[in-house]
């Protein structure tokens, strides 16, 4: 497979420059070229399968700052691609790229990709094979030597390695990858609502368990008035308090001890009536908590803005420009459907954000919103719901949809516009009030 996937590489990516490197984290990187624009190759060195691929072009991928971002702006980008090749018929890969410095003198680097499960590595290699930089190096008493301004020297092939190619989508191995790089830096304020949600939870199982055990409040207003209906009947009031099995304070008066009595009866009923108000603002306290938690996932980053006066600790003010390419998305029963408003948001929807196993809706002969359900295999009902929006965002009531897969769809000549070479329908006459509902309340898509 591996050799497979070189072989694809020098038919696609090689002859192009290396116009960008995107470290997204310590073990996942992108290079971005200058011809083949749009994919990007994805450098994977995760510990129990590393592997390389190309992917979709991702926007606005904010680079990791640290040694092997500066390494690789360096030494790798504004690099020309002269080959790629599998080493020792082993999981090595090696990018032979050339470079011209400021005087024009031209020169080579390698950069070694070591997909060797549990010892993945990162090398950039001078054209004399002396190892300029790597990602993990050995100590001086190691058989294999990786440090700075030595011979770079392949592993030794194990040749009974059983190690089986695991298929991995890099598409939703890469968005996956992205969310959790976009949620860690609010990382704290998720911290914080997970356990103040926790700590919710907790205090209304508190406050119903002491409901429930000062329920049988009424049962010390009947012994006071008991107590004070036979205070002169020392015998019958005697039999009572014994048969019930109720405390009475010799030394006090039968006033007095009606009078604990009631008090202990006033303190149970306010606390049912303190504890029930309590848990009516620990509903809406939790409410609250799990509404914000949902939208720091979703990383709307417009409403996590919005719950900065809440949260001031964990979340900066930030003035925030809309980027006007970006589209809309709301969640139904739990699958996402995105939709454009514009020709620039239909655009930069379906031709660049949408993956090609996702499903493209439109209405029928008039020009109208894209709508993009972001699953693949979707069911009838979700093929439905996603036809509905596509009415509801073009503005009509009733109407056709035409509806394909996105790997099977054209761009046309202007922005925003589809070639179908074949697509199924679906015919809307009426819009269920909840999907409005959850159109209007779409996010930006970012």
């Amino acid at each position: 497979m591996l050799v497979d996937t070189v072989r694809h590489l020098n038919e696609t990516v090689k002859d192009n420059f290396i116009m960008k490197t995107t470290v997204i984290n310590s073990t996942d990187f992108l290079l971005t070229f200058s011809f083949y624009r749009n994919k990007q190759l994805l450098v994977s060195l995760n510990h129990n399968h590393p592997f390389i691929g190309l992917v979709k072009k991702r926007e606005d991928v904010i680079t990791l700052n640290g040694n092997l971002n500066e390494q690789l702006k360096q030494h790798v980008r504004n690099t020309y691609v002269d080959e790629i090749s599998v080493l020792n018929s082993d999981r090595i890969v090696q990018i032979k790229l050339s470079f011209s410095n400021d005087f024009n003198v031209k020169g080579h680097y390698f950069l070694i990709i070591e997909l060797i499960p549990h010892h993945p590595n990162l090398l950039i290699l001078r054209e004399d094979n002396t190892i300029i930089f790597a990602t993990h190096y050995t100590d001086l008493t190691a058989d294999r030597l990786i440090l700075r301004n030595i011979k770079y020297v392949l592993p030794k092939k194990n040749e009974n390695n059983s190690f089986k190619e695991k298929e991995i989508d890099i598409e939703t191995y890469l968005d996956d990858i992205l969310v959790k790089k976009n949620l860690s830096q609010y990382s704290s304020l998720i911290k914080y609502l997970e356990k103040e949600i926790k700590k919710c939870s907790r205090k209304e199982e508190v406050l119903t368990k002491e409901i429930k055990d000062n329920q049988n409040y009424d049962i010390y207003k009947e012994e006071g008035d008991y107590i004070l209906t036979y205070a002169y009947d020392k015998e019958e009031l005697k039999n009572y308090l014994k048969e019930n099995n109720i405390d009475y304070d010799d030394n006090l008066s039968a006033s007095d001890n009606a009078n604990k009595k009631y008090k202990l009866y006033r303190k149970k009923k306010a606390t049912i009536a303190h504890d029930k108000e309590e848990i009516n603002k620990n509903k809406e306290r939790l409410k609250q908590l799990n509404e914000d938690y949902e939208i720091v996932k979703s990383l709307d980053v417009y409403k996590i803005n919005e719950m900065q006066p809440r949260y001031p600790k964990f979340i900066k003010k930030s003035k925030i420009v809309i980027n006007p390419k970006y589209p809309f998305y709301t969640f139904i029963n739990g699958v996402k459907y995105a939709f454009g408003r514009n020709a620039m948001q239909n655009d930069y929807l379906t031709f660049k954000l949408a993956n090609e196993n996702h499903y493209f809706f439109h209405i029928k002969d008039y020009s109208g919103s894209h709508v993009i359900l972001m699953k693949d295999k979707p069911s009838e009902e979700e093929i439905n719901i996603a036809s509905q929006i596509a009415i509801y965002v073009s503005k009509k009531d009733i109407g056709e949809v035409t509806y394909a897969k996105v790997s099977t769809i054209k761009k046309g000549h202007k922005a925003g516009e589809v070639i179908l070479s074949s697509y199924s329908s679906c015919v809307i006459k009426n819009i269920d009030e909840e999907i409005k509902a959850a159109v209007r309340k779409a996010s930006r898509l970012i």
